[in-house]
Formats: structure tokens, sequence, C-alpha cells
């Protein structure tokens, strides 16, 4: 599809760019079980589902660099799409900077803005806003 835009972080890049990549780093066995094409469905479908296509990739790189895949000269390396499709790449995925753990995002903004956008609050959050007993921050800033 023309002007398909294939992550977040890198809107330049298209589902066919990103397919490109991945195929170009992936050993030619494993293109031998897949298809570019499988690929690109596979790609469409994680970023449907919210997969940011940039880590999918990262994941990949990770994976097929790896001992798993390159056991027995890869003759054990899965497909791409297959990979993709299971969301086995998230197995290879770097490991978050432990720094980035220690700071826990305000997660209100989020809740908020899920509130408004689409009326969605989570039991566990606690009373809706407006609701006796709430415990965030005043809707209002949200619009601030």
């Amino acid at each position: 599809m023309a002007g398909e835009v294939g992550s977040n972080r890198h809107p330049e890049k298209q589902i066919t760019d990103w397919a490109s990549e991945i195929w170009d780093f992936c050993p030619s066995i494993a293109r031998r079980r897949s298809s570019k094409a499988d690929l690109e469905r596979a790609l469409r479908s994680a970023l449907k589902r919210g997969q940011d296509l940039a880590a999918v990739t990262e994941g990949l790189r990770a994976y097929y660099a790896s001992p798993d895949a390159r056991k027995d000269n890869c003759q054990f390396a899965k497909g791409p799409h297959v990979m993709v499709r299971n969301e086995r790449w998230e197995a290879y995925e770097a490991e978050p900077d432990p720094v980035s753990q220690l700071v826990e995002e305000d997660p209100w903004p989020r809740r908020l803005l899920q509130w408004e956008r689409a009326a969605y609050w989570n039991s566990e959050w606690g009373p809706k806003p407006g609701k006796p007993g709430y415990r965030g921050p005043p809707l209002a800033e949200l619009a601030a």
C-alpha cells in the first residue's frame, strides 16, 4: 500500500523499507523459509497490534545474531515472517536501560487521555474521575 507508514519513531520508512532491511540481514536459510510478501503482511499485522517496527527489526537482528539462530550453520533459523507473526522477536529484544527502569513514568496523563478519548477506566486505578475517592489529578490538568 502506497504511503503506508511503518513506525511512529520513523514515519519516513514504509513497510516495504522495513521488510527490505530485515530481508537483507536474514540468513539465506531463513529467507528460504519465508517470502518478502509474507514478511510484509506480518509487519503490517504487527503494526496494527501496536508494535514498533524499529523494535521488531532490532529484535530480529538480535535473534539472527544469536546462538539459537546460528546453531549448525543456521539450520534451525526461523523464517522472519514467523518470528514477527508469533512475536518471537520479543525474546531477543534489547534489554531496557536499568537507569530508565528506576524512573517510573507518571501514569496519570495516559490514564486521563484514555478516559477522555475512549471512556476507558481500569478499576485497579481506583474510582473514575469525578467520582468520590478519585485520587488522580484534576481533568483540567490534561488540557493544560
